[in-house]
C-alpha cells in the first residue's frame, strides 16, 4: 500500500516535503519524496527480499565483482539518493567506478547514479 501525502480539493496548497518530513512517517515504512510529494509505504515483505536479493547477486556478480562480466560498476541495495529536490530509495543502483571510485560514508548520496536502477515491484508487475 502506498500512501500519498497531499492536499486535498479546496486547502491551501502546502509546502513542498522536506527531508524533516521524512521523520514524520512510521518507522515501519519507507519514505521517498518526489516532485515535492512525500510518499510512503511499508518495508517490502519476505517475497520482496528474496526477489531483490537475487537479483542483487544476478547483477552484482557480473557488474560490481567483473565475474561472468564487464565489471567496473558499484552496485548498492536500498541506497537513500537525494537528488536535487528528489529523495528515493530504489531497491538497486549503480555507478560506474570511474565516477565513484569510493562509497562514501554517509547516511545518503548525492551523487545521480549511471545506469542501472532497479525497482523489484516494477519487474513483478510486468
Amino acid at each position: 500500500m502506498l500512501v500519498r501525502y497531499h492536499v486535498r480539493m479546496g486547502e491551501p496548497a502546502s509546502k513542498e516535503a522536506t527531508y524533516e518530513d521524512l521523520f514524520t512517517i512510521p518507522e515501519h515504512h519507507v519514505g521517498q519524496i518526489v516532485n515535492g510529494v512525500l510518499y510512503s509505504h511499508p518495508r517490502p515483505a519476505s517475497p520482496h527480499a528474496i526477489a531483490a536479493s537475487v537479483l542483487d547477486s544476478d547483477v552484482g556478480a557480473p557488474f560490481h565483482r567483473g565475474r561472468g562480466g564487464p565489471g567496473g560498476w558499484v552496485i548498492l541495495a536500498e541506497p537513500e539518493l537525494h537528488l536535487e529536490r528528489d529523495i528515493v530509495v530504489p531497491d538497486l543502483a549503480g555507478w560506474r567506478r570511474t565516477r565513484m571510485p569510493e562509497i562514501p560514508d554517509a547516511p545518503y548520496l548525492v551523487r545521480p547514479f549511471d545506469a542501472i536502477e532497479l525497482e523489484v515491484g516494477a519487474l513483478w508487475s510486468r
